[in-house]
């Protein structure tokens, strides 16, 4: 007598769905990395948080500066980003020999702007000037008043001296810069590890 041929089941349904989510698992990943990355980038490169900060009336401030290159010098208060006439505020800037560093006005006389204006929860500014470092290390920065004009910066009106990179894109400063550098990728991190979820389900409930 001969035995009946052995079968065996196998599942020949196309198992792409599995491979779609494996890859869209991964994009998600590495999109919520990159931006983690952005951030970063935002904070450091861009933003004002990282900012070396001190009030107007301390009249000066010795600061450090890890590298050389171009920096800018920015007044801060509310209502900073809107359009105004440029401040009575004259910077100077002297290295540790007490050597001036050239200081260039960024706000030209007698017009209403905001030069690199910025706007967040917790810093509003605009650029008074810049100067160039030839290297790092500790610089004073001076502030003073024009004749006759102290008086707009009164003791109880906080004014605000901040000092920092200077930035290449001024609007990349704001919730604009960080949402193209983290809040994209982010958006698109989660909308692959949704669509990775959902088709996993779709091929459960196909069973």
């Amino acid at each position: 007598m001969i035995p009946a041929p052995l079968t065996v089941a196998v599942d020949v349904r196309p198992r792409s769905g599995i491979g779609r989510a494996r890859l869209l698992r991964w994009c998600g990943v590495v999109a919520l990395v990159l931006a983690v990355g952005g951030a970063v980038v935002w904070v450091a490169g861009y933003s004002a948080l990282g900012y070396q900060r001190f009030d107007v009336f301390d009249a000066g401030r010795s600061l450090s500066f890890r590298q050389g290159g171009r920096y800018t010098v920015f007044e801060e208060f509310d209502g900073a980003s809107q359009e105004q006439l440029p401040s009575p505020i004259e910077v100077l800037v002297t290295d540790d020999e007490g050597d001036p560093v050239a200081v260039e006005p960024t706000h030209p006389p007698g017009v209403r702007a905001a030069p690199d204006a910025y706007r967040t929860p917790w810093h509003e500014g605009r650029s008074l000037g810049t100067f160039e470092l030839d290297e790092g290390g500790t610089y004073l920065v001076e502030v003073g008043f024009l004749p006759g004009e102290a008086g707009r910066y009164r003791p109880f009106q906080q004014v605000t001296l901040a000092v920092g990179r200077q930035p290449t894109l001024s609007w990349m400063a704001g919730w604009a810069g960080l949402a193209l550098l983290a809040g994209v990728p982010a958006g698109i991190g989660v909308g692959c590890l949704l669509a990775s979820r959902r088709t996993v389900g779709r091929r459960a409930a196909d069973g």
